[in-house]
């Protein structure tokens, strides 16, 4: 008999745990030696539905679940507690069939080839191995074999019910899972929302105007006009004047002498007369403004009074012009 796969190989295989992962676990079933699945499901790398699953599909073998069930004391008595305890195993049920009896014998590792091999010898009976959880076989031990080393006080036996006791009916197959196929039919479509009839004014909007329909037959396009505004012309802009000279920010200091303006070319005897007059009115009110300016500043300032500067300004008066003046 060829040797089976080991369950770490076939765990990692089925990408359940990875190499990592193994190498931890290895670590650790040396260190308190426990079974390989039952050191995975402690570490919390391998729920305990999954070992047994990944296994069973793996060796095609079916599964049971000792939770509820009883064993029969004789099957117990076929397998001794050591080998239970060692090869963590533990006997279901005998079918008698054929020549040769068979002893279902629940198992955390079906890779154990040798612990098939020397039931098989003790017993005399064919061995068919069944998965079963690793907690599942712990507390089975525990409750077949341990138990039973340490003294307790007699009880008075429960009558044993067919429905209890383990079978071959309690035995499933874990089975591949179909691939997910396309639906046959494509999902329905929802229908289009229908699009309003031209025309139609919601109750909210009445106060506006229906759309109206357009007029059957092609429709010629609209010529396009073309607009072009009209070109205003340039209109030249005068700098402003400036309503008042700029004021001296010193009383002493002297009022700016403007500067001369040029003088237009002569086109006849009164348009330059004209023009020369003109020209000095314009200088005598600015030479006015700015003495009114300053006189406004030296009274501000303190340097003169009002009376002061008026009679000033009658001496000036009274004292004739110099030669060359402008009148």
């Amino acid at each position: 008999m060829r040797d089976r796969p080991k369950v770490g190989e076939i765990l990692v295989q089925a990408g359940i745990i990875d190499e990592l992962q193994l190498a931890a676990a290895l670590g650790e079933q040396t260190r308190w030696g426990r079974r390989l699945g039952m050191t995975l499901v402690k570490l919390g790398m391998v729920q305990e539905g999954q070992l047994v699953r990944a296994l069973a599909k793996q060796f095609d073998l079916p599964v049971a679940s000792l939770s509820g069930k009883k064993i029969a004391p004789e099957v117990i008595a076929l397998v001794p507690a050591k080998v239970a305890c060692d090869h963590s195993v533990i006997p279901l049920f005998v079918k008698k069939e054929g020549p040769k009896a068979q002893l279902f014998l629940g198992m955390e590792e079906p890779s154990d080839l040798g612990v098939l091999d020397d039931l098989a010898f003790r017993t005399g009976m064919l061995i068919r191995p069944v998965m079963v959880g690793p907690s599942e076989i712990g507390e089975a031990i525990d409750r077949y074999y341990t138990a039973k080393s340490a003294p307790a006080a007699p009880a008075s036996p429960e009558p044993a019910r067919p429905g209890d006791t383990l079978s071959e009916t309690n035995l499933r197959r874990i089975r591949e899972e179909p691939p997910p196929t396309a639906p046959s039919r494509a999902a329905p479509i929802p229908p289009a929302v229908a699009a309003p009839p031209l025309g139609f004014v919601p109750s909210n909007e009445s106060i506006f105007d229906p759309i109206p329909a357009p007029p059957a037959g092609p429709v010629a396009p609209e010529p396009i006009e073309e607009i072009t505004a009209p070109v205003q012309p340039a209109v030249e802009v005068a700098p402003p004047i400036p309503l008042t000279p700029p004021i001296a920010p010193v009383a002493s200091q002297a009022a700016p002498v403007p500067a001369p303006t040029s003088t237009p070319a002569p086109v006849a005897s009164s348009d330059a007369l004209a023009l020369e007059r003109a020209h000095l009115l314009e200088e005598t009110e600015r030479t006015r403004l700015v003495a009114k300016a300053i006189a406004h500043l030296l009274i501000e300032k303190g340097i003169l009074t009002l009376e002061e500067l008026q009679a000033r300004i009658e001496k000036l008066k009274t004292k004739p012009p110099a030669s060359g003046a402008a009148v």
